[in-house]
């Protein structure tokens, strides 16, 4: 009717606030989605991702357009329309399945290096424990022979701290007598206290000479792990010399059947030279019919 607005064209729709119109968003097709998806990952969540944006598209495609996109829909020319279905089932048919064999193939790599890696895991922690079980041992064959010797070196301390706390109570005991005594204290003193005091020195003197001096040796503290480098040390040397050794008498072995050989050669030869001699001999036997003489080679 007169008056009417005219019909908006499909490019161009009202904005969200006042202004002009912007253009409409374009449509997303199923190549380009594909495209965006598979660029944006990599691997396995790549094929997955393309194999997921190809059935999306399809079920679009098959559904047909939605409400209100009829305009759109009649824009697309039936040749474009075809190409896009032609190239839709390449790649459903050609790519997703080897990508899908890729995932596949990437997914059993994972499962494996996890498996190898468990594995690798229990030797170390098996190595790990035999390590720990051996160092226990070793400290503990160390610790019996230190607690051993410090035994003996403690109790020898002990007897010598003992009678130098005697000594020393005793020289305190005579540095309390003093000349400012009474003549009865120093009288007693005499009578009593100095024979106990001097029978007491004589006895401890006798103790500290008779002590006998304790030579604790420890030249043979057990350094197995030293003995057990040495051993493997040794061990390797000797698997060389028995490796060269062994390459000696494999070249006196080839040698020998070199010679073996070149003697089997020389008896061949010398059977072979008799039989010649032989039938030499054989041919000169014969006479002349005429002269009967031998043949011989003064004769020839």
């Amino acid at each position: 009717p007169q008056g009417a607005l005219p019909k908006a064209s499909p490019r161009f729709a009202p904005g969200p606030g006042p202004g002009p119109a912007g253009p409409l968003p374009p449509q997303t097709s199923g190549s380009s989605l594909t495209a965006t998806t598979v660029r944006g990952a990599s691997g396995p969540a790549a094929a997955a991702a393309a194999a997921a944006a190809v059935r999306t598209t399809d079920a679009s495609i098959q559904a047909g357009p939605g409400p209100g996109g009829g305009d759109d829909d009649e824009r697309v020319p039936p040749e474009l329309r075809r190409a896009f279905q032609a190239h839709r089932q390449e790649l459903r048919e050609a790519w997703l399945p080897e990508l899908e064999a890729c995932r596949n193939d990437l997914a059993e790599a994972v499962r494996a290096i996890d498996a190898r890696s468990a594995e690798l895991r229990q030797r170390c922690n098996e190595a790990e424990r035999e390590g720990s079980e051996e160092f226990e041992s070793l400290r503990a064959h160390l610790r019996s022979a230190e607690s051993l010797k410090l035994a003996v070196l403690g109790r020898e301390k002990d007897i010598r701290m003992k009678l130098s706390e005697e000594l020393t109570a005793l020289s305190n005991k005579v540095a309390t007598f003093s000349t400012a005594m009474s003549a009865e204290g120093m009288s007693r003193s005499i009578a009593q206290d100095f024979p106990l005091i001097q029978s007491q020195a004589e006895s401890l003197r006798a103790r500290c000479v008779s002590q006998a001096r304790i030579d604790v040796p420890i030249d043979d503290i057990p350094f197995e792990a030293r003995a057990k480098a040495e051993m493997l040390r040794r061990y390797a040397v000797l698997e060389q010399l028995q490796k060269a050794k062994d390459q000696c008498l494999w070249h006196l072995e080839e040698q020998r059947r070199q010679l073996q050989e070149d003697l089997s050669q020389a008896r061949a030869w010398g059977e072979q030279a008799e039989q010649l001699l032989e039938s030499y001999s054989q041919e000169l036997n014969h006479v002349c019919y005429f002269c009967s003489e031998q043949f011989s080679a003064n004769a020839a």
